[in-house]
């Protein structure tokens, strides 16, 4: 939570070593020819560049999915036109194109912005999750205890 562009780029890091082992692990077992160690060879190269680079890879990867998102909302905003006055879907898709647009504008203009997002989303979900499995262990915790009382005094 407190260093969220650290965290993003200590996690691909980690996927680029995963991916550079996946891809040595084809390239000796099963695909020294053919389209198999082409896919090995690939996966290498990603993993290099997850390695090396892994900040200017995320920024890269928001910058393509705010290009999506872009296309996403144009093609939202043209349907919203095309759409009869009746359909109570044409709010809808309205709303829905201009969210993407501003999502979109905002991830290719701020792509940074977009990777420490990312990183308090991905620490605030680790937080929750953590509280919810220490409830649940106190109260499987308690309901333990109570099953013990039970067998022991029946009555």
């Amino acid at each position: 939570m407190f260093w969220p562009t650290g965290s993003i780029s200590l996690l691909l890091q980690l996927v680029g070593l995963l991916l550079v082992l996946d891809g040595g692990l084809t390239l000796f077992g099963l695909g020294r020819r053919g389209a198999i160690g082409s896919v090995g060879i690939g996966t290498i190269v990603i993993g290099l560049v997850l390695l090396i680079w892994p900040e200017g890879a995320a920024r890269f990867a928001f910058v393509l999915l705010g290009t999506f998102s872009l296309i996403t909302g144009i093609g939202s905003l043209l349907a919203w036109q095309q759409l009869p006055e009746w359909n109570p879907e044409r709010v809808t898709a309205r709303n829905a194109g201009f969210v993407a647009l501003l999502i979109g504008l905002f991830l290719i203009f701020w792509p940074g912005t977009g990777l420490v997002a990312l990183g308090w989303a991905i620490a605030f979900a680790a937080i929750s999750l953590s509280a919810m499995m220490f409830w649940l262990a106190t109260r499987f915790k308690g309901a333990n205890e109570r099953l013990k009382t039970k067998i022991i005094n029946p009555l």
